[in-house]
């Protein structure tokens, strides 16, 4: 009876230990196959080749060069990676290229041809060259290191692709069907002397007088993280020498000069009850159609300066709503 006992006992542990052996095994299996699944569809590309005004707004933006009217020839996204590659309409020659882009950015040149350990894993081309000295929005990419253009031939066209890791500010399906910003933007261009008079005072700049282009506010919120930020252009100039002799005849502005190596504009005397740390607000310059703006943009708007800005100049509340 005893032996039976034990031989009963022993089957039932060698079947537990089959069961916990069976399940351990359906584990490593499952994690392998998410593992796998994971890689798979973090890695997969889609496309898309036909776009709404809206849509190309958006991917521009998106790469910080929403100052640019191009035509997009297709695009690539992976909604899980935020991989984003956007090819524009093609052009019959790099000069071409390097034409179009100058307009906006005087620095723009031809780079070294991209070695294949540096090249992404759709490219299957040669004679690819990098494009270099593109102004992307500062807000955007604050060091121009997420975004890289490359240009190459394909069929006698010759195309700019840019490329972003880490995109953040679109929305869309997983099979790229559909593209809309996470960015709400509030932009108006026409204002009374009493909203021009808060927006400068907003920026502690309300010791100049300059007629404003276009200001925009810009709301953004993902997963509650909330990010709000005002811009403002000013009118335009004939120069950035210009720019800069109009801002020095400001007390405490002797020292305002433009970076080397980017259009942000430094030294500017802000009123520090409006900007401590002057961190929070920066001033940059663009030329657009033979003109050149300065644009400031402060982060957090409506949370320091004038606590209705938004309200006396958007018509929005606190909230970002109409």
């Amino acid at each position: 009876m005893l032996r039976s006992k034990r031989h009963i006992f022993k089957k039932i542990i060698r079947s537990v230990l089959a069961v916990i052996v069976f399940l351990y095994v359906a584990y490593l299996g499952l994690l392998f196959y998410g593992i796998i699944s994971h890689t798979v569809r973090s890695s997969k590309l889609h496309e898309k080749t036909t776009f709404t005004d809206q849509e190309k707004k958006n991917l521009w933006s998106e790469l910080g060069l929403d100052y640019i009217d191009l035509d997009i020839s297709k695009a690539y996204y992976n909604k899980y990676s935020h991989r984003l590659f956007v090819v524009s309409e093609g052009f019959d020659s790099v000069d071409a290229q390097i034409k179009y882009l100058k307009q906006f950015n005087e620095d723009v040149h031809i780079g070294d041809m991209v070695k294949n350990e540096n090249k992404t894993d759709d490219d299957k081309r040669n004679n690819i060259q990098e494009i270099l000295g593109i102004r992307y929005n500062t807000d955007i990419d604050n060091e121009n290191k997420s975004i890289v253009c490359i240009t190459y031939e394909e069929n006698g066209k010759y195309y700019l692709r840019f490329y972003k890791s880490g995109s953040a500010m679109i929305e869309a399906d997983e099979d790229f069907t559909y593209i809309k910003s996470r960015i709400k933007t509030y932009e108006k261009t026409t204002f009374t002397d009493q909203e021009k008079k808060d927006l400068w005072s907003e920026l502690g700049l309300e010791y100049i007088d300059l007629d404003i282009s276009k200001a925009y506010y810009t709301y953004y919120d993902r997963e509650n993280n909330r990010n709000e930020k005002l811009y403002v252009v000013s009118e335009g100039f004939d120069s950035v020498d210009a720019e800069i002799e109009y801002l020095k005849q400001f007390k405490g502005n002797g020292n305002i000069c433009q970076g080397q190596e980017d259009y942000k504009i430094y030294n500017i005397s802000y009123n520090t009850d409006r900007d401590h740390s002057n961190q929070l607000i920066e001033c940059t310059t663009y030329k657009e159609k033979g003109k050149y703006y300065l644009k400031f943009y402060k982060n957090e708007s409506e949370h320091s300066g004038i606590d209705n800005i938004l309200n006396e100049v958007f018509g929005l509340n606190g909230s970002g709503d109409e």
